[in-house]
């Protein structure tokens, strides 16, 4: 995964959570970490690469996830299209 995230600041952090165990079964403390450095900024990506089965054959046929930026204040603001 890779975000463009400009709405982000200096000690945020970028994690993608979602309905699979890999991005935390929508727990924003087990979420994946996304990063990103002065060089590539504002685009962050996974810190790994995520292992969504060991057998390609239980690979899920989608998998729905959303990004948060977690505040170095602790705050958690969710990703929100206006729906």
């Amino acid at each position: 995964l890779e975000c463009l995230c400009a709405g982000t600041d200096f000690g945020d952090r970028l994690l993608a959570v979602g309905d699979h165990a890999a991005l935390g079964a929508w727990d924003v403390g087990a979420a994946a970490p996304l990063v990103t450095d002065a060089e590539i900024f504002p685009r962050w990506r996974l810190e790994r690469p995520l292992r969504l089965a060991e057998d390609p054959d239980l690979l899920p046929g989608w998998v729905e996830y959303k990004y948060v930026v977690q505040r170095s204040c602790g705050d958690c603001n969710w990703e929100d299209f206006g729906a």
